[in-house]
């Protein structure tokens, strides 16, 4: 999926979206049946939590132990 295809379709869920500055599941409902269906295709969680419009999850950086 290009990252065009991704911003279409996100900009196209805000617009349906019945609350614009927090979206969320109801997107997936409101929005077209191409773009609901591109949305559950994604099998990347992070880029199906952007479409959606929640925020990113934090990446869990692991920090260097200490070798004894």
């Amino acid at each position: 999926m290009s990252a065009r295809l991704v911003r279409a379709i996100r900009r196209r869920c805000q617009r349906n979206s019945q609350d614009r500055n927090g979206m969320g599941i109801s997107e997936l409902f409101l929005a077209p049946a191409e773009d609901a269906a591109a949305i559950l295709a994604v099998a990347d969680l992070r880029l199906k939590q952007y479409l959606l419009g929640y925020t990113p999850a934090p990446v869990m950086v692991r920090s260097k132990s200490k070798r004894r």
